[in-house]
């Protein structure tokens, strides 16, 4: 018995093994080497990707100058490290008098229980939004991953709102809702949808919903909806109340 219950054990971890490896197959995560036009000091482009998931594209370049190393601190940093932390609190270390935040949902997905993401506004005045997706056409890839496993969570900085909409909307995000929030916790906000990255994944306690609200506490959204009374991504977003 106790020889049928170690193989048992060890049949289901090497499942779940190949589950993981499943899970390293991201659907929405690009590379910056094949997807962007580098810039002219590589160490901006690369981080500014790593930390932003955006290029700094040559509309960029043009607008706010995202390339131009004078940007960053004037072009001054220790090492990839300092310069990270440099673009991070760039967008995220200024305050705010209000912000908004916002939710996206795929109400089709996972059999009608909905798919739900998150946004909201920078220091600038420019956003940021994301999902964990871990999903293929609306079934869940699979319903475990380990903390520090890919999950697919994705965060993109967008430059406006308009294009920040049509990017959830081609990814069959087919309706959102926007809450204006006063001192927003920008930094805080981008920590935890940074941390939701290496939350892993579980259908029930640890999945985009949990996520997403993770996100929005962190940003400062207050009276949001109780997770355990509304569990769905659709009950929860029907119940999610807009405040401009």
């Amino acid at each position: 018995m106790k020889i049928k219950l170690f193989l048992l054990f060890q049949l289901i971890s090497i499942w779940s093994i190949a589950q993981q490896s499943l899970a390293f197959k991201s659907n929405h995560k690009k590379s910056y080497s094949k997807d962007c036009k580098p810039c002219q000091d590589p160490w901006v482009g690369e981080v500014f990707y790593k930390v932003w998931g955006s290029c700094p594209s040559t509309l960029t370049e043009a607008i706010n100058g995202f390339c131009n190393i004078s940007m960053w601190n004037n072009g001054q940093w220790n090492d990839k490290a300092h310069l990270e932390r440099i673009i991070r609190d760039k967008f995220t270390s200024g305050k705010r008098a209000s912000g908004f935040a916002y939710v996206f949902i795929k109400p089709e997905n996972v059999a009608g229980l909905g798919h739900i993401g998150w946004g909201f506004q920078l220091s600038n005045g420019d956003f940021y939004a994301g999902a964990t997706e871990n999903y293929v056409k609306g079934v869940i890839r699979t319903y475990t991953i380990w903390p520090g496993y890919d999950n697919d969570m994705w965060g993109e900085y967008f430059y406006n709102e308009s294009e920040m909409l049509a990017k959830m909307n081609a990814l069959g995000y087919s309706r959102y809702k926007k809450t204006a929030v006063k001192n927003p916790n920008i930094s805080f906000a981008k920590t935890r949808a940074d941390e939701t990255m290496m939350k892993g994944f579980q259908g029930i306690s640890n999945n985009c919903l949990d996520h997403t609200y993770h996100v929005l506490e962190g940003y400062g959204v207050k009276d949001m909806p109780w997770k355990q009374t509304n569990p769905t991504p659709n009950g929860w977003f029907s119940a999610f109340v807009e405040r401009r």
